[in-house]
């Protein structure tokens, strides 16, 4: 039951924040607020344990066995909303607006040119393995200007997360520690393993950003001999 909710809850956030229906920072706050207030219903425990699992989860825990304190999500959050209401600003201001004209002159309008060079840089950046980093720098550069040349931000979205899937698999990221401990297995083994894998991977993400690059131009009317008219 826990787990129903708990996937529950990623939904609604998704549908609230995707309908417009709650801001991000509210969101954050009330949806899981309100999952817990749930979550105590259903398992008979009193309401004013979800202030102890509100502790536990953002802020830290204690192991009554060992006494270690674990950090929770409190730091990774704080990034989060601050990224949120900063760029969210300078957007607004016009801040990124001098990058996204030097991608237009460099790309000379074209979409597939655009779409390489998102794959491209998405795949730079996230070789730290920092998801929240990733997506920030790319909107940062590429989100005005996919708005701009009127491509589909879908596309811009897909280009950003594909890279993303990617390279969160190298040994500093979150996921494939998790993997790693989870099978009782070394990481460097692991990391062996799945290496070629990611490569095959990433050599179809840039193989679909060029597709979609071409279907951009489709859409868009766009030919490459007007490239040396702009």
């Amino acid at each position: 039951m826990i787990t129903l909710l708990a996937y529950a809850m990623i939904i609604a956030f998704i549908v609230l924040l995707t309908k417009k229906k709650l801001t991000v920072y509210s969101a954050l706050a009330l949806t899981p607020f309100v999952f817990g207030l749930i979550a105590c219903l259903v398992t008979e425990k009193p309401l004013v344990d979800i202030f102890d699992w509100i502790k536990s989860g953002v802020f830290y825990s204690v192991n009554p066995a060992t006494k270690a304190v674990k950090i929770g999500v409190v730091s990774s959050v704080s990034l989060i909303l601050f990224a949120v209401l900063y760029f969210n600003i300078m957007l607004k201001a016009g801040l990124f607006d001098p990058l996204c004209t030097f991608f237009i002159k460099k790309a000379k309008g074209d979409p597939l040119k655009i779409t390489m060079a998102t794959v491209m840089v998405a795949s730079m950046v996230t070789l730290d393995g920092d998801t929240t980093t990733t997506i920030i720098v790319c909107l940062a550069a590429f989100l005005s200007l996919y708005k701009q040349m009127g491509m589909k931000l879908s596309y811009l979205a897909i280009l950003i997360t594909m890279p993303i899937g990617i390279f969160n698999q190298l040994p500093w990221g979150g996921p494939l520690v998790a993997c790693a401990t989870a099978l009782n297995v070394e990481m460097s083994p692991l990391f062996r393993e799945i290496l070629p894998g990611m490569l095959v991977a990433e050599a179809y993400t840039i193989a679909a950003a060029y597709l979609i690059g071409k279907k951009e131009r489709a859409r868009l009317n766009f030919h490459p001999e007007h490239a040396k008219e702009i």
